[in-house]
């Protein structure tokens, strides 16, 4: 029996870029967290949040890899993933962090007539 490796490395890199983005919807969602702190607002955001993940996966899966779910594409999705969280998440996370207080700093702008401290 013959083992071929011929796309493994295109299907690899596609789950890298497919866990990336993954990670990208993820903060967006912690975002809206930061905005709408409600905790019902969280449960139905994170299952929203599964479900397209879950959908996501199977039918770039079913597109790239003709449905089939193979340890590199988990690994992949993971990887790519740690790479955002690694790179772009952190720059994310702060730019989040400021969006967060704004409504705060606002506030505070209102009564004391000072925005920036």
């Amino acid at each position: 029996m013959l083992f071929s490796t011929a796309g493994q490395a295109h299907i690899f890199l596609v789950t890298v870029a497919l866990g990336a983005a993954m990670g990208l919807v993820h903060d967006g969602v912690e975002l809206i967290y930061l905005l709408f702190p409600a905790r019902a607002l969280r449960w139905l955001l994170e299952s929203l949040f599964f479900a397209l993940c879950v959908y996501a996966a199977f039918s770039v899966l079913l597109r790239v890899n003709a449905g089939e779910l193979r340890a590199y594409t988990v690994l992949g999705m993971g990887v790519g993933w740690c790479l955002y969280l690694l790179s772009l998440g952190q720059l994310f996370r702060k730019i989040a962090a400021f969006l967060g207080s704004l409504p705060k700093r606002l506030r505070k702008n209102r009564i004391t007539g000072q925005f920036f401290r």
